[in-house]
């Protein structure tokens, strides 16, 4: 082979590298959003901002909206996911499944005072959305 000849393939196993990470992408995507619709905790919700839930539920765990909507918990795990190559998501799932809680906490960095950064959001994610969603991926 001449080395145009390995430039032009090198250059199409890119471009098929590129859209095989792109319908992977998607494929996961639409996954974590098929988990969403079990409804683990037998969430009722009442309109856009409203939902019912048993107390019971709720016991020793977070009073966050987020961690009983999985809806709006897929939201910010591929928000968490999105600077992240599609064939390492799985990876990066299982390192937040490696704290003792059920709850693990997406922290989200940003200026919090000029020249000062830490953390600007805290968000409860539950450890069984996780599971569910590695299983499924």
């Amino acid at each position: 082979m001449e080395l145009e000849e390995i430039r032009q393939r090198i250059n199409e196993l890119t471009k098929e590298k590129e859209m095989m990470e792109e319908t992977l992408k998607e494929a996961m995507v639409s996954s974590i959003y098929e988990i969403t619709k079990e409804n683990h905790y037998g969430v009722k919700k009442i309109g856009n901002h409203m939902m019912s839930i048993s107390l019971s539920q709720m016991s020793g765990k977070p009073w966050s909206p987020k961690f009983y909507d999985w809806e709006d918990s897929a939201k910010s795990i591929l928000k968490y996911l999105s600077g992240t190559p599609a064939i390492n998501w799985k990876k990066k799932l299982m390192e937040l499944l490696e704290t003792k809680d059920d709850v693990v906490e997406l922290k989200r960095r940003g200026m919090i005072w000029p020249g000062y950064t830490g953390i600007v959001e805290r968000t409860p994610i539950d450890k069984v959305f996780i599971e569910k969603i590695i299983k499924k991926i």
